[in-house]
């Protein structure tokens, strides 16, 4: 399988940040991060890239502040924001890509079953880090559509179960 185009790093940003990477070599880790652990990791990694001159997109999932988020989490939903404000902040002085994707598309786009099929479903944990592997899988189609199309005819991942 050749090599993908561009390294990608994605996020499902909160207090406990999951984070999901894609190297050009096609490979994956995920886990979940605190803040400022997960902030630390994106400052290397973009700046590795950049020193490297390797191709580097940074993902996110969108946040939106609902009437029930800001109830249920009494004055401490500012977490999301806060990890993707330092991670466009990192792109934008890096000149790298920073994307947001709805967590419903990408729940939609990438299920339990097709991280399973790829190797990338994470047991345990919060669940976060599946959830930055589900960006992930959105990013890598939108920034290396033909390496998405052969993992998906490599794994079968349309092929009903």
């Amino acid at each position: 399988m050749r090599q993908i185009d561009t390294n990608i790093i994605a996020l499902d940003p909160g207090k406990l940040t999951g984070i999901a990477l894609l190297n050009q070599k096609g490979e994956f880790a995920a886990k979940e991060l605190h803040f400022t652990e997960v902030v630390d990791a994106v400052a290397e990694t973009v700046q590795l890239c950049r020193i490297t001159h390797v191709p580097i997109w940074v993902s996110a999932e969108r946040e939106v502040i609902s009437v029930k988020m800001a109830r249920e989490s009494r004055g401490d939903t500012n977490w999301p924001f806060e990890v993707i404000g330092c991670a466009r902040y990192l792109c934008y002085k890096a000149r790298v890509n920073f994307v947001l994707y709805s967590a419903s598309d990408a729940k939609h786009f990438a299920p339990n079953d097709t991280l399973k099929k790829l190797g990338w479903y994470t047991r345990g944990g919060e669940g976060h880090a599946n959830d930055a592997a589900r960006i992930l899988a959105v990013t890598l189609a939108a920034a290396d559509k033909g390496y998405w199309e052969s993992l998906v005819l490599r794994y079968k991942l349309l092929e009903d179960e």
